[in-house]
């Protein structure tokens, strides 16, 4: 009987990935907020759900009036808008998003992936000044089930790649990090950084899939979006090019 376990194992490695037809996407879940839209993904019964960000609220917003991102009059001035929760709390928020009875259900059932966003980055519109990412990676990672042995528990960044279904018929999912290293928004910098932009670029000009989805935490009609999207029309330009 011993004997049987490997050949076993052998033999459901040479299975052919199972046809991915249904992928769910969700974002901007306030965990302390009632979410029946549970209900309504269940009931489509995805095959895979991928998060885009905002998967928790985790920072902290001032309760009193407000005048854009610090208050500008009043014996506030300069009092940031939102300020970062420490780890506890943030770990709280995580347990309460990840109990939820509905949301649970949905775990059992279907491959969960997900990127991030400012809010649970840690902190409203950070970028790679905020000095809690690298403790909120752990513990995104940690909410989204990632293996300990994953490359996104040591590399700068949670963004990463999904390949789905059948050879002829995979979907490759590309998850962005816009957070981790984004330069300031008054800047001529980056959004993504030179790493991430060099791990796309390998992505997007290897095995081709019948269809790609690249997954981003951001709006694409937003101004400071215009450099990621000029560098994306180029390389999927390029990879078209190379491949017909």
């Amino acid at each position: 009987m011993g004997m049987t376990a490997p050949a076993a194992a052998s033999y459901a490695s040479k299975e052919e990935p199972p046809l991915v037809s249904r992928i769910a996407f969700g974002s901007c879940s306030n965990q302390s907020a009632p979410q029946p839209i549970w209900d309504a993904i269940i009931d489509y019964n995805p095959q895979v759900f991928i998060w885009l960000g905002d998967n928790i609220y985790g920072d902290v917003r001032r309760p009193f009036k407000l005048f854009g991102k610090q208050r500008t009059i009043g014996p506030w001035k300069n009092v940031p808008r939102f300020v970062p929760s420490p780890e506890h709390e943030m770990l709280s928020r995580y347990h309460m998003a990840k109990t939820n009875p509905a949301y649970s259900l949905l775990r059992h059932n279907t491959k969960i992936i997900g990127t991030w966003d400012d809010h649970d980055y840690g902190l409203n519109d950070a970028g790679k000044e905020f000095n809690g990412k690298i403790i909120n990676q752990r513990l995104l990672l940690d909410f989204l089930d990632e293996p300990q042995d994953s490359p996104r528990r040591s590399q700068a960044g949670v963004y990463t790649s999904y390949t789905f279904g059948p050879v002829g018929r995979q979907i490759k999912v590309l998850l962005l990090d816009t957070r981790y290293h984004r330069d300031p928004l008054s800047s001529d910098g980056s959004i993504l950084g030179s790493s991430q932009w060099i791990w796309l670029q390998k992505e997007l000009n290897g095995p081709a899939s019948a269809i790609t989805i690249i997954g981003s935490s951001i709006q694409d009609g937003l101004a400071y979006l215009i450099q990621v999207l000029r560098g994306l029309t180029s390389l999927a330009t390029n990879v078209t090019i190379e491949r017909t």
